[in-house]
């Protein structure tokens, strides 16, 4: 088998055709895999208006989170209980809100 054909073989069983395909790749529902193409949420290629196509690896890269901390925080997640808004930090039990 010539490098090419190996190549090519090694492309062809990394795609993966069609939504439902997708959805089972990444362990998801139709609906949630059609919502998250419709959204450009995931790495997904077109051929056409209806043939859609994905690569497992970049399926897999782009679900897979990229950091996590010691605390098991994601980069780029606020940590659980975090502020999202602002850099003060909620008031205690029995402390006036907004200053008053």
């Amino acid at each position: 088998m010539s490098d090419n054909a190996t190549e090519s073989q090694k492309l062809n069983d990394d795609l993966v055709w069609g939504t439902q395909a997708i959805a089972d790749e990444i362990g998801r529902s139709l609906t949630e895999t059609q919502y998250l193409i419709r959204i450009k949420a995931l790495p997904v290629g077109r051929l056409g208006p209806k043939i859609i196509f994905a690569s497992k690896r970049q399926l897999q890269r782009h679900l897979t989170p990229k950091h996590i901390d010691s605390n098991g925080n994601v980069e780029g997640r606020p940590a659980e209980g975090a502020l999202l808004f602002g850099s003060r930090s909620p008031p205690s039990e029995g402390e006036p809100r907004n200053g008053k």
